[in-house]
């Protein structure tokens, strides 16, 4: 008559000798609730509320909320309260700063790929294929094919203002530092073409002694290879057009040839 609510618990959907705590506890040990037992809690231990969204009434897996914490941003933002969690606005903060931060870091990757990585890759592949030939055994031939093909569309990118137009104008500002690739591309294929034309010259060395003339013809062939292959790329480089030389011709009102 004068206890309108459990005098163990406080609630009042029973009395007191049907409380379903112990003599010592009032509400349940896990989550709090005073609807049951702490043996009854459909709560872990070590989780007595929902994270999702707060509730004490289901464990995180059987929340209703979607995968944001979206009622748990309601009830803050909506209480202006900042304990036990962050705000609304300091989560989308956080959130627009994670998605500029990728972007800018996917920007920065795609511009060191597209105008450093890629043209210089191109302007001195023919010289890392010439080392590679000098100190291999077994594909001397392939790697300097590869060495000689690899400068010609080094050449041809020059040309075409592709790759490497990205290196100069985005990167180093002038064409003259073409030449330094174009330079040591003259250099690797020239060392490649010299292993290639070692057949003429083993030949040469065979003949020297029984027919001087054939082996000097030899020789002399194997000079005129690697020669050609050391200017061409050079005179090529001066000679043909490409977008540098145009807009250098252009500043200066030069005719080209």
């Amino acid at each position: 008559m004068f206890s309108i609510a459990c005098h163990r618990c406080g609630s009042k959907e029973h009395a007191s000798d049907r409380c379903p705590h112990k003599f010592f506890s009032v509400s349940c040990e896990s989550c709090g609730s005073v609807d049951h037992a702490a043996e009854n809690c459909p709560r872990t231990l070590f989780s007595p509320a929902c994270s999702r969204c707060g509730s004490k009434e289901h464990s995180a897996d059987d929340c209703p909320q979607g995968f944001l914490n979206t009622n748990r941003i309601r009830k803050m933002s909506g209480s202006g309260s900042t304990g036990g969690g962050d705000s609304a606005e300091t989560l989308l903060g956080k959130l627009v700063g994670v998605l500029i931060a990728g972007f800018v870091i996917v920007y920065v990757v795609v511009w060191l790929i597209q105008n450093i990585v890629i043209p210089v890759a191109v302007l001195s592949a023919s010289v890392v294929f010439a080392l590679m030939a000098w100190n291999s055994k077994e594909r001397k031939a392939l790697f300097s094919v590869l060495a000689i093909v690899s400068a010609a569309y080094m050449l041809l990118d020059i040309s075409q203002g592709w790759s490497s137009a990205n290196l100069v104008r985005n990167v180093v500002g002038s064409p003259s530092w073409l030449a330094l690739f174009v330079y040591a591309s003259a250099a690797a294929v020239g060392c490649s073409v010299w292993l290639l034309a070692s057949p003429l010259r083993d030949t040469a060395a065979k003949l020297v002694e029984s027919d001087v003339r054939r082996a000097r013809l030899y020789s002399a062939g194997a000079a005129s290879l690697v020669l050609m292959g050391v200017v061409l790329p050079p005179v090529t480089f001066h000679l043909a057009p490409n977008p540098f030389t145009q807009a250098v011709d252009l500043a200066f009102d030069l005719p080209r040839p």
